[in-house]
């Protein structure tokens, strides 16, 4: 469950840094 969990967090944290990227080279 721990080891999940991990996954879960450092899914959510890449898909945060992509959606930041991909917003940003919309707007520039």
């Amino acid at each position: 469950m721990y080891q999940k969990s991990t996954t879960t967090i450092v899914f959510l944290h890449s898909w945060g840094q992509f959606m930041k990227i991909r917003d940003a080279s919309e707007t520039s």
